[in-house]
């Protein structure tokens, strides 16, 4: 006799029809789905077939990794169609299906079953809505209304956001580094960072909160998930002296709880800028305030001042004024000589690198 599996849930109706909603084991639905991967069938006529795009390996990864944390959570639903042949009951509490292989088709959510296998699916719970006999048309409709028609989420709310927990982790040291800075009338930042990522009555910004956290949380961990699931369990950060040259410079203070001297640090960094380009840093139009000019400065820091710092013993705002005075007027700082884009940043970090004898 076949095996079968029965999924608790309930149907719904909506225009498009109705689907059944319940749930399954992460270990049952890995075994018995697959994905329709968009697929180049003939390349003469380029004629497609399939509606996902192939796995992501990295992505894959990062779910792997995800799933271990202590709070991993997959609220959303995986979208499935499943063919009414495969079903061997159902009623307004239950849907019962024949468990083979291929038995149902992942619409959505194939990475986050990807990140599924035999030891971390156990004991997991996924929320499935499934469509039954749902024509090719339909699928794809699906996926397009689900993957196309979502508002992104600004990265400087997300960030933001990090204020309310109650774990100091990666994000929120940069969330509170981005508000101290932006606070204090004293130092280079103030009223210059679009907190939420969005213009305020009292000032305009010239920064985003998701565009400053972005260059400043490599500097002290290559991954904040799982500092903060280590901070959740208890668990020691590791921390090796090679990590500095790797490029998390600030990963030291933050084991320590010394965020105050990331932030000093950055205080004396950005004011030497300042006050070596008095007149670029004011103008809220020029390239080295804005994102281009902050992307480079931090990688300036990053992979040289920082270093030779360190090994002199001195990361005081004369220590960097040394630095920036040699290129101090040798740089035409505008947009047409460093154009908004990763060339652009990549251009003026390397100019930087030249006019200071650091390479």
């Amino acid at each position: 006799m076949e095996e079968t599996y029965t999924i608790p849930g309930f149907f719904v109706t909506q225009p498009i029809g109705d689907f059944f909603v319940g749930k399954i084991s992460a270990d049952i639905l890995r075994k018995i789905a697959y994905a329709d991967i968009r697929r180049l069938e003939d390349r003469k006529i380029e004629t497609y077939t399939g509606i996902q795009r192939p796995l992501s390996a990295d992505r894959v990864k990062e779910i792997i990794q995800y799933i271990r944390t202590v709070d991993a959570t997959f609220p959303n639903t995986i979208i499935v169609s499943i063919d009414s042949s495969k079903i061997v009951d159902s009623n307004e509490n239950s849907l019962t299906i024949k468990l083979t292989e291929e038995s149902v088709k992942i619409i959505d959510g194939q990475h986050r079953l990807a990140g599924f296998n035999e030891t971390n699916s156990i004991g997991f719970e996924l929320v499935i809505s499934v469509f039954v006999d749902a024509v090719l048309e339909d699928q794809a409709l699906i996926f397009s209304i689900i993957n196309l028609k979502q508002t992104k989420v600004n990265k400087s709310l997300v960030y933001d956001l990090f204020e309310l927990s109650s774990i100091k982790g990666p994000q929120k040291i940069c969330h509170e580094i981005a508000k101290s800075l932006n606070s204090d009338p004293a130092a280079p930042f103030y009223r210059r960072i679009k907190l939420l990522g969005r213009k305020i009555e009292l000032y305009e910004g010239i920064l985003t909160q998701g565009t400053f956290v972005k260059y400043l949380l490599p500097t002290i961990s290559d991954n904040p998930d799982n500092d903060v699931d280590l901070l959740k369990r208890n668990e020691p950060l590791l921390f090796e002296e090679s990590d500095i040259r790797r490029g998390k410079i600030f990963r030291k203070f933050f084991i320590q709880k010394e965020e105050w001297a990331i932030l000093k640090i950055l205080i004396n960094y950005f004011n030497a800028v300042k006050k070596s380009f008095p007149n670029e840093w004011s103008n809220v139009s020029n390239v080295l305030g804005r994102s281009i000019g902050y992307g480079a400065l931090m990688k300036l820091l990053q992979k040289h001042l920082f270093l030779i710092g360190v090994e002199q013993n001195q990361l005081d705002e004369e220590f960097f004024l040394n630095y920036f005075s040699r290129a101090a007027g040798k740089l035409e700082l505008n947009f047409d000589e460093y154009p908004a884009n990763a060339g652009g940043e990549n251009k003026l970090y390397s100019d930087f690198v030249k006019q200071m004898g650091l390479s």
